[in-house]
């Protein structure tokens, strides 16, 4: 209510001043004291007296002052809708501190039983056991080490060392100067990057894990040709292995 009333008071203020604005002048366009009495108000000259010429240019003082007033009251507009809203608005947070709080549902907890416990304690033991024996497999199942060697300044050999079988394709882009190998059923685990690499044609490489497998991204000196690409099997100490030979164009 009390924001209504200032609301209310606000329109009678605008109100006045545009009835003040229009009241400023006299009939005669000279501006009259607002403090005089009223038995010192101007009587206005009957229109008979008037030519036709005085009539009309009274007629067209009339529709300028209304013109002006309309106007002012079409830009006041905004101004007051902005009032309404955030009269509305505190209107809505003074309710909303004035309301009680809304009781919260509050849920108790059973008490634990140790039989529960226990049990789940037992039941819980070998799954972590499993998940364990998961992680080395995957372990196992991986990229462990890239080596790479020259006979000459126009050959590198890209050897590709796994726990299993390694299977892998070449993607070679020589305007790129890149040479992408996919790398099945592998994931990553040895250095994810390297940006030094003593090799005539290759100078860096990165690796990251994919949905499939693994991915590693060679960036190459200068325009190479793939030669044999070969898996082997584990023979000695040497693990499982793939290589792929680059020949300078």
């Amino acid at each position: 209510m009390i924001h209504y009333r200032k609301k209310q008071s606000l329109l009678l203020l605008m109100s006045s001043v545009m009835l003040m604005s229009c009241a400023s002048s006299d009939a005669t366009g000279n501006p009259t004291s607002l403090s005089s009495p009223p038995e010192q108000t101007t009587v206005p000259m009957e229109t008979s007296s008037l030519s036709s010429a005085d009539l009309e240019d009274r007629v067209q003082m009339l529709e300028q002052k209304i013109t002006t007033l309309e106007k002012d009251m079409n830009d006041a507009k905004p101004t007051l809708a902005k009032v309404d809203a955030m009269e509305r608005q505190l209107d809505r947070i003074d309710q909303e501190q004035l309301s009680p709080a809304k009781n919260t549902d509050v849920k108790t907890i059973a008490p634990i039983d140790p039989k529960t416990t226990a049990h789940t304690t037992e039941t819980t033991a070998p799954k972590k056991a499993v998940k364990a024996k998961a992680s080395q497999n995957t372990g196992a199942a991986a990229v462990t080490g890239v080596r790479f060697g020259s006979k000459n300044n126009n050959s590198t050999r890209i050897v590709v060392d796994g726990g299993k079988a390694v299977a892998m394709t070449a993607d070679l882009d020589n305007n790129e100067k890149i040479l992408v190998l996919e790398i099945k059923g592998l994931a990553w685990k040895a250095a994810m990057r390297r940006l030094s690499i003593s090799s005539p044609l290759v100078t860096s490489y990165t690796a990251q894990n994919t949905e499939n497998g693994s991915r590693l991204v060679l960036q190459l000196k200068r325009a190479v040709k793939i030669g044999k690409v070969q898996k082997l099997s584990p023979e000695g100490s040497s693990s499982h292995r793939a290589f792929l030979d680059l020949t300078a164009q």
